[in-house]
């Protein structure tokens, strides 16, 4: 499996929007046999349009060798545009209180 897995971009029909995403695939995979799905999330530094900035953090617990022999999975890591949030909330607020549905698509 590569470090930094497979680059592809989502689009969405009539130009509902364009996210980049990595695409990791099990090491070895059998075609004939299921595997689970991640879907990593990155948090808001590694936002923007590199398609590559979101793998800095965490994404590598996923896709290690290590991992993968233990715990054979597909990964896909999409990347929040660098204006864009997971989740329209503002980051100052502590409450935590999520609101009724997720962010805007496509983003601003």
């Amino acid at each position: 499996m590569s470090n930094e897995g497979e680059a592809r971009v989502f689009e969405a029909p009539e130009g509902g929007g364009k996210l980049p995403y990595r695409l990791f695939l099990p090491a070895n995979h059998d075609r004939n046999k299921e595997y689970p799905l991640v879907l990593f999330f990155h948090g808001s530094g590694e936002r923007g349009d590199d398609n590559l900035a979101q793998l800095t953090h965490g994404a590598g617990r996923f896709t290690s060798p290590e991992s993968q022999a233990k715990f054979p999975s597909f990964l896909i890591a999409p990347q929040c545009p660098a204006e864009g949030k997971w989740v329209d909330i503002e980051w100052s607020d502590d409450s935590g209180t999520q609101p009724a549905r997720a962010s805007r698509w496509p983003w601003p």
